[in-house]
């Protein structure tokens, strides 16, 4: 389905190439909250590691679900520098999302500090 500016919306987009992302960013957030729920983002050692962890939910089940939509490997075989999966969903992105992690895993402890002594008690 598209809008009148020509642009896909609606359950087309939904389902589409991106819907794998979608899911991942569903289960990585009941996962990132179990983990801090157990206080696992109070600092930076055991931020970044729940953090990781959910980065690689998203990961996983969106390079997943492309492969499945574009219908190409989710990884090269050898000697095969073909288009896949991994090339396509996750290469791309994973400088920038390394910077965000070590920031949010660097910054949410910080923040936890703030709370903790600005809190009433």
């Amino acid at each position: 389905m598209q809008n009148s500016a020509g642009k896909a919306n609606g359950w087309s987009v939904a389902t589409g190439s991106t819907a794998g992302y979608f899911v991942g960013f569903i289960v990585a957030a009941a996962l990132v909250g179990y983990l801090a729920e157990r206080q696992q983002d109070r600092d930076f050692v055991t931020s970044v590691p729940a953090m990781l962890a959910g980065t690689a939910v998203i990961y996983a089940c969106g390079v997943l679900w492309l492969a499945h939509w574009l219908n190409v490997p989710v990884s090269p075989s050898v000697g095969d520098e073909g288009m896949n999966a991994i090339s396509l969903g996750l290469t791309p992105f994973l400088v920038g999302d390394t910077v965000k992690l070590l920031l949010a895993g660097a910054l949410t402890p910080l923040a936890w500090t703030a709370v903790e002594r600005f809190s009433p008690r």
